[in-house]
């Protein structure tokens, strides 16, 4: 079971990071609609930032079992000790896990190190599952999102896609043309 999540948990941070760079390239081809629409919208400044991460379970205090568990990360994999650097990026996750209270990491972690992990409580376990899950839905979200197909497809099927966005967006594609030929765009 813990490979199976710490598998989808990996994939959606790398997917994550391909997402961003995805993102990026899309709303740079899409610059011109953006400022359109922000003109037409009376906005001076649009968020880029729409991502919805996770729910994740925060608590207060890690317990103290998972206070160890962390502990034993650190002594495999930090970099003082780790000096082939191999285990550099479940250090780092460790790290970031702590911090964030996500202690469902630091098992997923420890598994992934054969560090032996205390014994989890039905609900635990549960909640662990369900981490998994979130992870695998935000990965399915993220390939379904316009920038994703957007970057991956023929350029006969960007055209169906921005025609797509068009509509979405009720651009009038009159009303924009004239808009990017006029002196206003430059």
């Amino acid at each position: 079971m813990f490979d199976e999540i710490w598998n989808t948990y990996s994939l959606s941070k790398k997917t994550e990071k391909v997402f961003d760079e995805f993102k990026k390239k899309f709303l740079i081809d899409f610059s011109e609609e953006e400022k359109y629409l922000n003109r037409n919208n009376g906005e001076k400044e649009k968020s880029k930032e729409n991502d919805k991460t996770p729910e994740q379970e925060k608590t207060n205090e890690l317990d103290e079992k998972y206070l160890k568990l962390f502990k034993k990360i650190v002594k495999l994999t930090h970099p003082d000790k780790d000096t082939q650097k191999i285990n550099k990026d479940l250090f780092l996750a460790a790290t970031s896990a702590k911090e964030e209270n996500q202690w469902q990491v630091i098992v997923l972690i420890a598994n992934k190190l054969d560090i032996e992990i205390p014994s989890l409580t039905f609900s635990e376990r549960k909640k662990i599952r369900n981490f998994g899950l979130l992870y695998a839905k935000r990965t399915a979200q993220m390939r379904e999102s316009h920038e994703w197909l957007w970057n991956i497809n023929s350029e006969e099927k960007k055209q169906s896609i921005k025609e797509y966005v068009y509509k979405k967006f009720e651009i009038d594609l009159t009303m924009f043309e004239q808009w990017r030929n006029s002196n206003e765009n430059k």
